[in-house]
């Protein structure tokens, strides 16, 4: 842990610019593509859209495999922080001399990916490389799980949910947070396979129902463990219950009750406090301070 500060730190600036390079080249093989594919052939022949077919596909594979070569590139980046970074390194540390997988400079902080570092350090892994590695593995799998939706749930052919998944990996709060060593990417591919568990589950018209609900709740849990968010899996998984053993209007009924419910019950959160209490400090430096807090969060927003 101590090591990791001898390293130097830089921001994710040059990663974005050549996958902003990628986006380009990845806009313009579809609409190259698209028009080609709208223009009637010459010949109104099945080859010449085939043709036509496989260069969009070809094309799409080159550039998935230059953005996977990018972001693997990143294995070799220094570590970069940022503030959740130092409290999840010291979390690991607390837990590895048995202070238990806390920080108390941020309680609110789930000990689940304290939980991954530290087993990182306990092993010899702990690097600034094998925490991208770690970034880069859970990426992968919500990728893949994305990819499974996007076909079974959207009914969207394989290379335009392919294009999707390609999209999301060039977006800006991927390639900011894959080589910052926080918890974005770990739940982000717990919470993709929950869904899609959920999905299977509420296929299912025999005992696999509940095999996949189990395989559902249990990524959710886990993903509570990792992050607070976590919590809006469970509101999922008890809506894929109630969908199937009551009729829809009912099942509506109860679910925005047990929002309401659940939504006292975060609001008495340690999160939710800290949250609350960093708006009365904001507001008590001026009439327009308070509104810090939703221009940040607007701020994520245009960053996704």
């Amino acid at each position: 842990h101590r090591d990791l500060h001898s390293f130097p730190t830089r921001r994710s600036s040059d990663l974005a610019r050549l996958t902003a390079i990628v986006l380009v080249l990845v806009t313009l093989v579809m609409c190259v593509g698209k028009c080609r594919l709208s223009v009637r052939p010459r010949d109104n022949t099945m080859e010449t859209l085939n043709k036509q077919s496989v260069w969009m596909t070809r094309g799409l594979q080159a550039l998935g495999a230059v953005t996977a070569i990018l972001y693997v590139l990143q294995a070799w980046s220094p570590l970069r922080l940022q503030n959740g970074t130092m409290s999840y390194l010291t979390m690991a540390e607390n837990g590895l001399e048995g202070k238990g997988f806390v920080n108390y400079l941020e309680p609110w902080l789930q000990p689940g990916f304290g939980v991954v570092l530290a087993a990182a350090i306990k092993v010899g892994l702990g690097t600034a490389w094998f925490f991208v590695v770690i970034n880069l593995f859970f990426m992968s799998l919500g990728l893949a799980a994305c990819y499974l939706l996007y076909r079974d749930s959207f009914q969207f052919s394989p290379r335009d949910s392919a294009v999707l998944c390609l999209l999301i990996a060039l977006s800006f709060t991927f390639v900011k947070l894959v080589t910052v060593t926080i918890s974005d990417m770990t739940f982000f591919g717990i919470a993709m396979w929950s869904l899609v568990c959920m999905q299977q589950a509420a296929r299912q018209r025999d005992w696999r129902f509940l095999l996949w609900l189990f395989a559902a709740g249990l990524l959710g849990i886990v993903g509570l463990f990792i992050r607070s968010v976590g919590a809006t899996m469970m509101v999922a998984w008890g809506w894929v219950i109630l969908d199937r053993f009551l009729s829809r209007r009912f099942a509506v009924v109860v679910f925005v009750g047990s929002l309401l419910i659940a939504g006292f019950l975060a609001s008495m959160s340690q999160y939710v406090e800290q949250q609350a209490y960093q708006l009365r400090s904001i507001s008590a430096r001026g009439a327009h301070a308070w509104m810090v807090i939703p221009l940040q969060r607007l701020y994520e927003s245009g960053e996704v």
